[in-house]
Order: C-alpha cells, then sequence, then structure tokens
C-alpha cells in the first residue's frame, strides 16, 4: 500500500547490486505518509510479540542523500529519523502505536541504508480494526523521500505475520525464520527461505484443448505457459458434469513468463504475503487448503486471434487477462476495441482513453 504517497523502485537495494531494488515512497505530502504493508487480523491479539526490521535510507527528490538525527524523539521535529506506526482503519481507542528504533545508530548514514529494529506486544484491539497496517518510515519530513529494503515482521508464536518483498528480488539474510502454517493457517511465512525443498518437477499445464486440470493444494511446482499461450490457476467448485462454478483466478502465466499472483481481494487473502519462488524449470509456490467443496484448476489456452472463429468479445477477453490481473464482465463491455499496441500502453500506465 502507499497511504496517499507515491511508490516506485529504487535502485541498488541495501545489497549495493545494481540489479538489486528497494521500494521508494515519494510524493508524501505530509510527514505521516508512506508505505504501508497490511497485516491479517488473525496475528493481532493480546499475548503475541512480533518484531520489525528494516533497511532505510533517505533521499531528497532528486535522489541525493538526506540526513536525520537518531537521537531526536519528537515525531514532529523536522529532523527526526524515520519511525514505524502500527495502525488502522476504525479501530477502538488505544491502538495505535509508534515505534522507535531500538538500534543505537549513534548517527545516520545518508549514503548508506541504515538499520531499524523494533520490537511490539499486540492486542485484542488491533484485530478489531477493520484493515490493520504498518507504516514504514513514518514521521519523515514531508520533503524527503524514504527507501525500504528487506522489512520483515516475524515473531507471534514463532510464525511471521507479514513479508513484503521489494519490487525485484533483494538478498534475504539466513537467519530468519520460517515456518508452514497448518492446513487453516493462522500466521504464514516468510517468501524465503521455504522450509520446502525445491520441488524437482514442474506441472505442466493443460493443452487448450483438454479439460481443465486439478491442482492439489499445497508446494507445488508450475512449469510456465508456452509462448502464444495462457494458463491461469483458479479455485472453483466442480460439478457431477465438471463444470465449474465460483471460480476466482488466483495466479497466471502467459507467454512463457514467469508466475504471478493475480490482484483483488481474493487472491491477497488466499496468499497473504506468500509469493512465487522462480527456478529455472519453473516457479514454486504453495497453495493453502480451501474450504468445502472448491479445488484448484489449471487451465490454459491461446490468445493468437489469426483464427478468424475467434469472437471480438474473447479477444478482449484474452488480452485483458494478460495485460491486467483479472478481467470482469462489465470491463469487457466497457473496453472499446480493437486490441492494439497504444491501447495496452495505455491499459499499463493507468491513463484514460
Amino acid at each position: 500500500g502507499n497511504r496517499v504517497s507515491r511508490i516506485k523502485a529504487f535502485s541498488p537495494g541495501a545489497s549495493g547490486d545494481p540489479s538489486d531494488f528497494a521500494l521508494r515512497s515519494y510524493s508524501r505530502g505530509m510527514n505521516y505518509r508512506g508505505a504501508s504493508f497490511f497485516l491479517d487480523k488473525r496475528c493481532l491479539k493480546d499475548g503475541l510479540v512480533y518484531t520489525i526490521t528494516a533497511k532505510i535510507k533517505l533521499v531528497d527528490s532528486t535522489g541525493n542523500p538526506q540526513q536525520c538525527n537518531p537521537s531526536i524523539t519528537d515525531p514532529n521535529h523536522r529532523h527526526v529519523c524515520p519511525t514505524v506506526v502500527l495502525k488502522g482503519d476504525n479501530c477502538p481507542d488505544g491502538a495505535e502505536v509508534r515505534l522507535w528504533n531500538e538500534i543505537d545508530l549513534g548517527s545516520w548514514d545518508a549514503d548508506g541504508f541504515n538499520e531499524f529494529k523494533a520490537t511490539f506486544p499486540t492486542s485484542d484491539k488491533m484485530g478489531q480494526c477493520t484493515e490493520p497496517y504498518l507504516i514504514v518510515g513514518r514521521d519523515v519530513h514531508k520533503v524527503k523521500d524514504v527507501v525500504l529494503d528487506d522489512v520483515y515482521v516475524i515473531g507471534g508464536e514463532g510464525a511471521a505475520a507479514l513479508r513484503e518483498d521489494t519490487l525485484a528480488p533483494t538478498n534475504v539474510p539466513t537467519n530468519v525464520p520460517s515456518t508452514f502454517p497448518s492446513a487453516s493457517p493462522t500466521f504464514f511465512p516468510t517468501n524465503k527461505p521455504t522450509p520446502f525443498p525445491t520441488i524437482a518437477n514442474a506441472v505442466a499445464c493443460p493443452d487448450p484443448s483438454e479439460d481443465p486440470k486439478e491442482m492439489p493444494s499445497g508446494p507445488v511446482m508450475l512449469a510456465r505457459s508456452d509462448p502464444g499461450y495462457v494458463c491461469i490457476i483458479m479455485k472453483a467448485i466442480q460439478d457431477a458434469d465438471g463444470n465449474l462454478s465460483k471460480v476466482a483466478p488466483v495466479a497466471r502465466s502467459h507467454d512463457g513468463e514467469r508466475w504471478t499472483r493475480y490482484g483483488g481481494k481474493f487472491a491477497e487473502s488466499l496468499f497473504y504475503s506468500w509469493d512465487f519462488d522462480h527456478h529455472d524449470i519453473g516457479s514454486q509456490i504453495t497453495f493453502p487448503e480451501l474450504s468445502g467443496d472448491e479445488k484448484y484448476f489449471a487451465s490454459s489456452y491461446s490468445y493468437s486471434v489469426e483464427n478468424a472463429d475467434v469472437s471480438e468479445k474473447d479477444v478482449i477477453a484474452r488480452f485483458l487477462n494478460t495485460a491486467t490481473f483479472g478481467v470482469t464482465a462489465a470491463e469487457i463491455e466497457a473496453f472499446k476495441g480493437p486490441v492494439t499496441k497504444k491501447k495496452c500502453c495505455r491499459l499499463d500506465s493507468g491513463t484514460d482513453g
């Protein structure tokens, strides 16, 4: 999330490798705005303790390093260093918590990334918030951009409540614990290291001429789609005749690209902080158990439009499925064809017309 700031990639990240990226919160407008990380309410209750760690750098709008004073503890001071605030929407009184850096930095290293660490207990009050979240790098003066890397929240009976990767993979500390949740997970692990060994064999997508293939829950290695094809993993209920209902897409691979999660509330609530671990043979992820008669299915199709029998709506649906994180019937109806490169660029940039 961004909580009314803008977010983009920043390179190099904390590792110093130009191929690694960090997350830059800019155009903040107010001191209290910044990058936010949403939390599972089930992780927030009396008696649990978590620790947040991060690496933080401050820059101005042109990328020049900026200073702050770690000895200042007034959140309204112009030169205060970044804090972390746990809050949420529609919270009861007393739920908001400000966290100061427990590491004695002495002085702020403007040219590098500075370590942040804070330990905090949670309460039932926090779990009553409509949407609890952490703002990392809050209170810094609004003219400064906050650059974040390697943000972790660990603890809570030994499991992680949050793991938010930056826009591209960065080096992950080897001492970050990870556990695998039960069939009905209460807490969720970090993406890396994974408690499961890398799976040697990848599951291929079905041919477009085949029926949807049922996929198991649990860890799985998925082969990428073939060039010119889209493969989608969805949750659905299948009747006795093989028809699917209550379909919700959760992941996709198109044109031989890596697997990615779908956007939208269902996929976010299903995976929380999990994401794909990419390998040469495919992409590995753990699919959580579903409830009732719901199952996972894989289905693929070609998005080539050379076949004259393909309807205009089908072309639009296929295009939107490859260019966005899911499409509705209303969006298909509202889309004004034809499908062109210009329209694709407009869609990706979020501009109208």
